[in-house]
Formats: C-alpha cells, structure tokens, sequence
C-alpha cells in the first residue's frame, strides 16, 4: 500500500485541478475507507454512477482513492 500522507498528497494535487475541491476529496477519503473496510466498492461506484447528484469530481476522487490503495508493482510490474 503507499504511503498514506503521499497518496493524499497527490490527491490532493488533483483535486486543484477540479472545480469542486471538497468533493473530490471526500469521494477520494470515501473511497479509500470503502475498502480498508472491505466493503462492496463495485456496488459503491454503481451508486454513485447512477445518482443524478454525483458530480465529475466525485467520480474522479472515488476512483483515486481506491487507485491508492493498490500495491505498487515491484521490479518493474513483472
């Protein structure tokens, strides 16, 4: 798993290039916690696809957070 403080960093650094910061950012903690939870986070993102109130940002913070908490490949992904 990476860093913590460096994968909020980084989200962080992406949602400035969003229109709707705190969105983005609550989707992205949301989405990390979904799954330290173990929770279904295929059923989240169906949710949160079909819900009229769902804004890009939000999509784009669930999908980073669950992004982060992915191991990175070692030795070059092989």
């Amino acid at each position: 798993m990476r860093c913590d403080d460096i994968s909020f960093d980084l989200a962080a650094d992406h949602s400035a290039e969003s229109q709707d910061q705190s969105s983005f950012l609550l989707a992205y903690s949301s989405g990390r916690s979904r799954v330290r939870q173990g929770c279904d986070v295929e059923a989240d993102w169906l949710l949160l696809k079909a819900s009229a109130r769902t804004s890009p940002a939000m999509l784009a913070g669930f999908i980073e957070g669950l992004a982060s908490t992915r191991e990175l490949p070692k030795g070059g992904g092989r």
